[in-house]
């Protein structure tokens, strides 16, 4: 028998331990400096005032100008907790951003602000586990709100990804059922937050 079925009741129990305490851990402490939020926009003027009022929800803002350095900054650094999007940019659209993050398997709650409200895109942008698109001119307390829940969520990913690691080591789960495991919590992911 392996060491994943043999250990499944106890990791089953603290997973769900963990869950469990994930609202409070979700609170969103003030200024927490190992989360961030990935701001991507190409107009400068609307980075800046975007990335100001953001800085109501107390946490360390990143900015990109493109779609593309935004991937960059996604693979480089691992404390982005969420992201918040425009769609049309040059170089790369939000949704292209978005497909190619997760095609890296990177799990992060994207939101979106679109000038334009074209349906399609719109739907696609959620297919692809967008968990909101807002229009521009955005109302500042929705804004607030739809990246306060992104980063909640980005938060829990975190924190359960961090128990799986901690799991995986005390119960000396191998590296082939490591990745089982991490395969279906993408499933999980993908079929509440859309496909890759």
């Amino acid at each position: 028998m392996s060491k994943i079925r043999q250990n499944v009741p106890l990791i089953k129990e603290s997973i769900n331990n963990f869950l469990n305490q994930a609202p409070q851990m979700a609170d969103l402490p003030s200024m927490n400096t190992a989360i961030k939020l990935l701001l991507v926009e190409d107009e400068p003027d609307l980075r800046d005032i975007l990335s100001e009022e953001l800085g109501a929800l107390n946490f360390e803002i990143v900015t990109a100008k493109s779609g593309k350095d935004g991937l960059s900054m996604i693979q480089s650094d691992s404390a982005i907790a969420a992201v918040i999007s425009d769609i049309k940019m040059p170089e790369m659209s939000g949704i292209e951003f978005l497909q190619k993050t997760r095609s890296l398997g990177v799990e992060v709650p994207f939101v979106f602000l679109t000038g334009f409200a074209d349906k399609m895109i719109l739907t696609e942008a959620l297919q692809l586990g967008a968990i909101d698109c807002l229009d521009k001119p955005y109302k500042p307390d929705a804004l607030l709100s739809s990246v306060r829940e992104a980063l909640r969520f980005g938060v829990t990913l975190k924190g359960i990804r961090s128990e799986y690691d901690r799991l995986f080591e005390k119960y000396e789960i191998t590296p082939e059922d490591q990745k089982k495991i991490r395969d279906l919590q993408t499933r999980v992911f993908e079929a509440r937050f859309g496909s890759k």
